[in-house]
């Protein structure tokens, strides 16, 4: 039991921890134990549609209330319109700022806590925006290029990355090149390189740099 309570207040440090890196701010700048109608929430998973489906059906029995789930992003935030049905989130006997929900892949748990902020103010709010794929872009130096490799060579590059090492995670596979991609901030290490491109890598590398 010992061990499981010790494993939870890990998480919670670390779901502390990734919201504050985020969002640029202290942690007493963004949460407080005093009710309020804005809830932070750490849901531990990829900020996916099921990820905001899975929470907001399991909310409905806490009143009116919008879960804001962010793309990519681990966390998010629900606004409550009823200061009271907020509260009763922490006042569940069973949950309290941990509630288990059951997702897509499985059970998960959660962690929520009491926000200073509003929605306005939530930084990752404002910041993310996803451009539609076009051959013209908003974004100074990025262009798409149509059938930029031939159908051999899709298959062929399609045929080496299933057949490379694949990691593991919760709803999906991955393959990280050069340096690890760190799902909970979104970010690399610059300072911790995992290796190089694969060889297979490099006509497709030669074609980018003299295109």
């Amino acid at each position: 039991m010992k061990k499981c309570l010790k494993k939870s207040n890990k998480k919670i440090l670390n779901a502390i921890k990734t919201i504050c890196d985020h969002e640029k701010r202290k942690e007493d700048e963004l949460f407080t134990d005093q009710p309020t109608k804005n809830v932070w929430v750490y849901h531990f998973g990829n900020g996916e549609e099921d990820d905001q489906v899975s929470i907001k059906s399991y909310l409905k029995k806490y009143g009116n209330n919008k879960v804001y789930i962010f793309p990519g992003i681990c966390y998010g935030l629900i606004v409550f319109d009823d200061i009271n049905d907020s509260n009763r989130l922490f006042e569940d006997e069973h949950a309290h700022n941990c509630h288990t929900i059951k997702f897509k892949g499985g059970q998960r748990t959660i962690y929520m806590h009491f926000s200073k902020i509003d929605l306005k103010d939530v930084k990752i709010n404002n910041t993310q925006t996803f451009p539609i794929a076009s051959f013209e872009t908003n974004i100074p130096g990025l262009m798409v290029v149509d059938d930029f490799i031939n159908h051999e060579e899709e298959k062929e590059l399609i045929n080496n990355i299933d057949q490379a090492q694949w990691n593991k995670m919760t709803n999906r596979r991955v393959q990280h090149y050069g340096y690890e991609f760190i799902y909970g901030t979104n970010s690399i290490n610059k300072n911790g390189k995992i290796g190089e491109f694969p060889n297979y890598c490099d006509g497709l590398r030669k074609s980018m740099f003299t295109s």
